[in-house]
């Protein structure tokens, strides 16, 4: 949803930017060519943010880059000169309803993109809302057909432009970040100027720019710069949009650019007689119902019956073995086989901790992941398997006694050779589908070293010299950007926690909306350059967190901490955030609430949250 946001507001902007347009072009500027030159050379501007994103693209990348930017001012071309012939409300409209068409029949050529069953309707009626706008007209037409087809003709040249254009773009965006993918496509809009401006030059049609100061002081530039900033940042918005999601559906929201122009010439044209366009009943009718339409593509995108955010809910938990036993003193076992039996679990991330599988230096004791794996396998559940110094439960990090006493760069060896030796041992285990390389290793938490990017890069690249299995990084959730581990591995897992106790303030709420998961979710696939990066919920909170261990807390608090109803809340708000699978944390507790402490609640309504599917 937020990318719509995104692709609607650049669609607002971009709508006042073609009535400034046609302003300009109607009166202080009369060169198409020379208007899209100038624009095309004012991307040179889009340097200055060069060093705040030292992206450097490779030549076939930069060749990508100039070929795009490029593009766009042919585009522009085509497009003004459509418009400075024609009507702002026919020009519009056709370019809405066409460049959904060619970006779609390109994207599915070019880029393999395709839409599900509900999104290709929605975008068929996006589409038939763009044409509905179209023949509306703008009124009274004063023009031959002869000249109305070449305004046409090059109003669909524009579109077809347009369309290669973001298809480049969208290109551009598989392989480069985002801020530098259009950093450089900015070279080749000035490419693209410079090739028009030659042209001009070489046939003697290349008059000077100028704005002639009518009534206010110079109101042509300041039109002519409010248009620039304004469509460079709707342009930003656009792409953007693309960066986030199918380019196709973000096109095929075009039509109302229109719809929004319409808007904006009704109310302006009054005023400013060269916008100005008769509309007639039957016209407004025409638009009003276009609008309508717009908004059932919009609807049909969205449809529940189509949409992966109805599917079923995959849950998982995190199980420690070291936690039943030696926090709650149950028998991790019973507890283990209970949960696999009794709670409808699809994911297991498990903990090897290297203080237990490696006890001695030349001694491994691979007891407990065994059971744990073979139980796995036979009820078919997914196992993400956690290797590392840090891991999930207090003190964080699990250093076997013998390798304590050992310097950072030897610890680091050795905790690399075990990670070796687990991998090798499990790589083709048919239920581990991913490994979890450390739990959260660059965020400050727990009795651990300092945290080190650089030698979490090593751990990953041990793991993938020899597995091809996916690899999880994680981060906290609330307290973190998620960066760099977005960059890292292949799937960011995040935390998610609505309270917690903190040693100078105490219990401590957190009221984040769940918009808050979802737009540091497309920040993080953004800034990393990485649109598809998967992002799962490693860690729902499901146990108390309180001022000591829970074994330590009266059980009548630790249910004002945490209890059923609380947990409910929590996967009510886990799915808001759209961040799934949902793995919680907590099921050793449940267990001991149920078994020890006489109160299956918190175990009942797990049962119910993950059988509801």
């Amino acid at each position: 949803m937020f990318w719509l946001i995104i692709a609607l507001s650049a669609y607002l902007g971009l709508a006042a930017v073609a009535v400034i347009d046609k302003y300009l072009l109607a009166g202080p500027i009369k060169s198409p060519a020379v208007y899209a030159a100038t624009i095309g050379l004012l991307s040179v501007f889009a340097f200055l943010i060069l060093p705040f994103s030292p992206f450097v693209p490779t030549l076939s990348q930069l060749a990508l880059d100039i070929s795009a930017g490029a593009f766009f001012i042919f585009a522009l071309l085509a497009y003004f000169t459509a418009l400075k012939k024609g009507e702002a409300s026919r020009v519009v409209p056709l370019s809405a309803a066409c460049v959904p068409l060619f970006t779609l029949i390109l994207a599915n050529i070019f880029i393999g993109e395709s839409l599900t069953g509900n999104q290709l309707l929605g975008f068929g009626i996006l589409v038939l809302g763009g044409v509905v706008i179209t023949f509306a007209g703008g009124g009274k037409n004063t023009l031959g057909k002869k000249e109305l087809h070449k305004i046409y003709a090059l109003a669909v040249l524009a579109s077809f432009l347009f369309a290669v254009h973001f298809i480049l773009m969208k290109q551009v965006y598989f392989g480069q970040p985002f801020v530098g993918g259009l950093i450089w496509s900015a070279l080749g809009k000035i490419v693209g100027a410079v090739i028009l401006l030659t042209v001009l030059k070489h046939y003697g049609r290349l008059p000077k720019l100028k704005f002639k100061v009518k009534h206010a002081k110079n109101k042509s530039f300041s039109f002519f710069v409010l248009a620039r900033v304004l469509g460079g940042l709707s342009g930003i918005a656009q792409n953007y949009a693309i960066f986030l999601a199918s380019v196709s559906l973000v096109n095929a929201l075009q039509g109302f650019q229109h719809a929004f122009l319409f808007l904006l010439i009704y109310i302006l044209g009054k005023k400013v007689t060269t916008l100005k366009e008769d509309f007639n009943p039957r016209q407004l009718l025409q638009k009003v119902s276009a609008v309508i339409i717009l908004s059932f593509g919009i609807a049909m995108i969205y449809s529940p019956s189509d949409s992966p955010k109805n599917a079923p809910t995959k849950y998982g938990v995190t199980f420690s073995h070291t936690f039943a036993t030696d926090s709650l003193g149950i028998d991790w076992q019973k507890a283990y086989d209970d949960m696999l039996e009794e709670l409808n679990v699809k994911i297991l991330r498990l903990p090897v901790y290297w203080s237990e599988v490696q006890p001695l230096k030349n001694e491994w004791n691979l007891d407990v992941i065994e059971y744990q794996l073979q139980k796995a396998t036979e009820k078919k559940i997914d196992v993400i398997l956690v290797v590392g110094r840090k891991q999930p439960r207090w003190p964080e990090c699990h250093v076997p006694v013998w390798a304590q006493s050992l310097a950072e760069a030897d610890q680091q060896a050795a905790i690399i050779n075990y990670i070796e030796e687990i991998v090798h041992l499990y790589s083709d285990h048919p239920a581990v589908v991913a490994w979890q390389v450390e739990n959260e290793p660059l965020f400050p938490f727990g009795l651990c070293p300092e945290p080190s990017e650089k030698f979490l890069a090593k751990e990953i690249e041990a793991v993938r010299n020899i597995s091809s299995k996916l690899i999880v990084i994680t981060d906290s959730g609330e307290l973190s950007t998620w960066l760099p581990e977005a960059k890292m591995g292949d799937i960011l897992g995040t935390t998610m926690y609505r309270q917690v106790f903190h040693e100078k303030f105490g219990m401590v709420d957190y009221h984040l909306p769940p918009a808050f998961f979802i737009v540091k979710s497309y920040v993080a696939k953004a800034l990393s350059a990485r649109p598809a990066l998967k992002i799962i919920n490693v860690e729902l909170q499901g146990e108390p967190w309180g001022p000591k261990q829970i074994n330590e807390l009266p059980i009548a608090h630790q249910l004002t901490l945490m209890n059923a109803d609380k947990l409910k809340d929590n996967v009510i708000y886990a799915k808001k955030t759209e961040i799934e699978p949902i793995l919680f944390w907590g099921v050793e507790w449940w267990w001991w609430m149920k078994e020890v402490n006489n109160d299956p609640s918190l175990w009942q309504a797990a049962q119910e949250i993950m059988n509801q599917n």
